[in-house]
């Protein structure tokens, strides 16, 4: 199933929910909806709109598995988890990753009835917005434009004014008036309308994107909650290579993530007069095409088992390759350091490249070329690798899709999104690449417990866990439900 909310922006400024629509085609093609039954949207009439959705959901949905929102992590889904923990003989189990919402698991019991039902966000899987992805799958339905701009949900009359329709042209919106030129305009219906169009054009998507992702790599994608953990699971089931990679935890895996510093930036003031001869030069900037997917394919990663020793390695062995606990000692002369590290000060941690002499974990790569600028390491202790260039297969995979379908094909989009590096705002992991970032993740996942203060067992369960871990949980009185 999809699902869609509408709202509208309150007296308070709070965006209010007036309705919730979904498309279930493996129940007879039903939508379910669900309207607010006052003007005045108060804390009843969100509750009773959101209590009917799910008990319609539940009576005439039976098969639904899945449900898909496509803005489930940033708004929808707090109103859903606000509304399905207060359901009666139900379990609610949110998944936050970094403080953000992945999924919702809801588990309703009652006699005989037993069903799971996942929450998703189909925006982690394509980070892009919903007009967007209709042209670009070429659904039959496109997304439709709707007034919002107008509070009243029960308004009917004439068709609102222009100004009134964000997004819209003007050409488009003459046309769409003239259907309405002897007819009356109802805010009810055509937002339901609208609402419909959605969750319908929603559906048309993830079932062509998993159709597309099936028939190419054999992979499902409702196994996963995020595009980088998707193209994990395709790099796994297809091509990564058999006995390379290991899961690494514990001392291992902290020591190694020492390691990481995050990306250098070097900020310029970008001028084209040369003081020395007093003359205007002309100026060049470049851009690395796909550098994330060349550096994936073309160079080695490491491989194996970690393999751990003490003292300098490279008296032994030369080219060893890995990861290096150091006695790390600059020049004095550079003017730009290479190499950094991170500080603690009273305003949090700082990713400082500076001068001086400290100890800290870093790959063999970079010592290597730090050495070259004249840096002096002392080797204390560290874990080896095999190497080995891994990602080629996966690369040249997505890139020969990218040639072999047009830009207006959904296979180009989906091996685009596959491949190279994804926005900030959307990406799920600590690199920057889609699946080179994903193998940066930190294996720690935000735990959320909820407790029905209401019921003795709870807070019998509440006390339990507050005797045990006193420093994890707020006094009862704090507690919300």
């Amino acid at each position: 199933m999809t699902v869609d909310i509408e709202t509208i922006k309150g007296e308070d400024g709070v965006q209010d929910p007036y309705l919730i629509t979904g498309y279930s085609p493996e129940d007879g093609g039903k939508y379910v909806v669900s309207y607010a039954k006052n003007e005045i949207l108060d804390k009843e009439t969100i509750d009773l709109l959101f209590s009917d959705f799910i008990d319609q959901l539940l009576e005439n949905c039976k098969n639904v598995k899945y449900i898909y929102a496509h803005n489930l992590s940033g708004f929808d889904g707090i109103l859903f988890l606000k509304h399905l923990i207060k359901y009666p003989n139900s379990k609610v189990t949110p998944l936050l990753y970094n403080g953000k919402l992945m999924s919702i698991k809801f588990h309703y019991r009652k006699g005989k009835i037993n069903r799971i039902i996942i929450f998703k966000d189909s925006y982690l899987l394509l980070p892009i917005s919903l007009r967007k992805l209709c042209k670009a799958f070429n659904v039959d339905n496109i997304k439709s434009f709707f007034p919002f701009a107008i509070t009243t949900i029960f308004f009917t009359g004439n068709i609102p004014a222009y100004n009134y329709w964000p997004e819209m042209t003007l050409d488009e919106y003459n046309l769409m008036k003239s259907g309405f030129a002897n007819g009356e305009w109802s805010f009810k219906e055509e937002a339901i309308k609208y609402c419909k169009n959605d969750a319908k054009c929603l559906f048309d998507i993830i079932i062509k994107f998993n159709e597309l992702v099936f028939d190419k790599f054999n992979v499902n994608v409702h196994a996963s909650l995020t595009l980088p953990a998707l193209a994990m699971r395709i790099f796994k089931t297809n091509y990564m290579p058999k006995n390379s990679l290991f899961q690494i935890n514990g001392k291992v895996e902290k020591d190694i993530r020492e390691s990481y510093s995050g990306g250098a930036v070097e900020v310029f003031i970008p001028t084209n007069e040369d003081l020395n001869l007093g003359i205007l030069r002309r100026l060049f900037y470049y851009d690395v095409n796909s550098l994330y997917p060349t550096i994936m394919a073309n160079l080695p990663m490491p491989i194996g088992k970690p393999i751990a020793f003490e003292g300098d390695i490279t008296l032994f062995e030369p080219d060893v390759y890995g990861f290096f606990y150091c006695k790390i000692t600059t020049p004095d002369y550079l003017e730009h350091p290479i190499l950094q590290r991170k500080i603690k000060t009273k305003f949090g941690y700082r990713t400082v490249a500076g001068l001086g002499e400290w100890t800290g974990w870093i790959t063999s790569l970079e010592k290597d070329q730090a050495e070259q600028l004249g840096y002096k390491f002392e080797i204390i202790r560290g874990y080896k690798f095999e190497k080995k260039v891994i990602f080629k297969d996966f690369i040249d995979t997505m890139y020969n899709l990218r040639l072999e379908y047009p830009k207006d094909n959904p296979m180009n989009l989906i091996a685009k999104l596959l491949m190279n590096p994804l926005p900030p705002h959307t990406c799920w992991c600590e690199g920057g690449g889609c699946l080179y970032g994903k193998f940066g993740m930190k294996p720690e996942y935000t735990v959320i417990e909820i407790f029905k203060l209401a019921l003795k067992k709870d807070q019998k369960r509440l006390q339990e866990k507050m005797d045990k871990h006193p420093e994890s949980y707020p006094p009862p009185s704090h507690q919300q439900v």
